[in-house]
């Protein structure tokens, strides 16, 4: 059984994939605009992003991070806020 949700999320989690990432607060990655609200991305609403780059793993719960490519921003985003 274990083998079997290792595949399912590897086939989910790959770089190019479409995913619906869920509303709140993404880190942007590069320079902020001066209109911009700082380094954070608001998304009120579940939002649609593609994965660009797996980043590596959290130490303590093994949740993958990614960049994403979500409404003209890149973002950093972990496996476990994607719906």
């Amino acid at each position: 059984m274990m083998e079997r949700l290792t595949s399912n999320k590897q086939a989910r989690f790959r770089k190019g994939t479409l995913v619906n990432i869920s509303r709140g607060n993404y880190l942007r990655l590069g320079k902020c605009d001066e209109v911009d609200n700082g380094p954070f991305r608001k998304f009120d609403n579940d939002t649609s992003a593609i994965l660009v780059e797996f980043l590596g793993k959290h130490p303590n719960t093994d949740i993958g991070c990614w960049s994403v490519y979500a409404k003209n921003d890149l973002l950093i985003l972990w496996e476990d806020q994607v719906i």
